[in-house]
């Protein structure tokens, strides 16, 4: 049961994180950082392997955003 709402629960994370991002809000970034760990917990369950390097790709182009929003914020 649980896995199959994983898909629903992530898409509303990606909804939200492009909605704030559009916003200029710097928690866009923190929210898709930490639905990195979902999807790639997602990626291993139901062994979508092609996806796993996306996930570490985007972690790390949110990782960079947040950081990059965060120093023109300082």
């Amino acid at each position: 049961m649980v896995d199959a709402l994983i898909p629903w629960f992530l898409m509303g994370c990606t909804m939200v994180t492009m909605k704030l991002a559009g916003d200029k809000n710097p928690l866009a970034w923190k929210i898709g950082i930490a639905s990195q760990a979902v999807w790639l917990y997602f990626d291993y369950t139901v062994e979508a392997w092609g996806l796993m390097p996306l996930a570490v790709i985007l972690t790390a182009i949110y990782v960079r955003n947040l950081r990059r929003w965060q120093r023109e914020a300082a």
